[in-house]
């Protein structure tokens, strides 16, 4: 499979944030930020994304209760990712919360584990919904630091399928970030953005919780509840991931 280094940067295919004007549109409330995926053998999963779909990963942060992302990046002008979340160290999972939930899911084999909305306005969120906002933040193995201020995560987590709200404290840094990570990664296609999200949950429900934005969210009837597949716009057309 051929892969696709710097084409971004030729013949004016370029990621939404390299565009000239870009930023002059009004930004909406929220937006799809990232679809997380889990699995127990890392190496299998990278592998089948990269030959089933072209995409390439990138390592993460390690967090502090043992789990590790890797993450797809893509070439949105939001700079949404999917996220792939492993267990690095087992032990420190075990006396974790999050950890222990994570180990349970990856029992159960690789799949979709939660998804997060982008948010501009998350004191307004945690205000509407009785949130309460908590900072966060990772470093990637070179260092490089990004952070965050999330809600919903607890509710996401037990739900099962609604999605936790995140806001980026260090957004022009993370789009300059950006920029190295689509020339890194060396996808074999060219990704742009998530087109659309399904979900198997309830669509009253779901809406409540977002609010009045409207997003392209496709709630599907589905056992277990969760994420069931990621629609990926892409400049060879629509992929979708499962």
């Amino acid at each position: 499979m051929k892969l696709i280094q710097s084409s971004y940067l030729k013949n004016g295919c370029q990621p939404d944030f390299l565009r000239e004007g870009i930023f002059e549109k009004e930004e909406p409330v929220i937006r799809i930020d990232h679809a997380i995926m889990a699995t127990a053998q890392l190496e299998k999963t990278t592998r089948r994304l990269r030959e089933q779909y072209g995409l390439g990963c990138l390592q993460g942060g390690l967090h502090p209760d043992g789990t590790r992302t890797w993450f797809i990046p893509l070439g949105s002008k939001y700079v949404n990712y999917i996220e792939i979340l492993t267990v690095e160290d087992v032990e420190r999972a075990r006396k974790d919360f999050f950890g222990r939930w994570l180990l349970e899911r990856i029992e159960e084999g690789e799949s979709f584990v939660g998804w997060a909305l982008q948010t501009d306005e998350i004191d307004a969120i945690c205000a509407r919904l009785n949130l309460l906002p908590e900072d966060g933040g990772v470093a990637r193995p070179d260092g490089w630091r990004t952070s965050w201020t999330e809600a919903g995560f607890e509710q996401a987590g037990t739900s099962g399928w609604l999605p936790f709200f995140i806001s980026y404290h260090n957004v022009d840094a993370r789009r300059e970030r950006a920029r190295a990570d689509l020339l890194q990664v060396q996808h074999a296609i060219e990704p742009i953005e998530i087109s659309w999200i399904s979900v198997g949950g309830n669509q009253q429900q779901l809406q409540q919780w977002m609010g009045s934005s409207t997003l392209p969210v496709r709630v599907v009837d589905a056992q277990p509840p969760g994420v069931q597949a990621v629609g990926i716009r892409t400049t060879q057309g629509e992929i979708i991931v499962k």
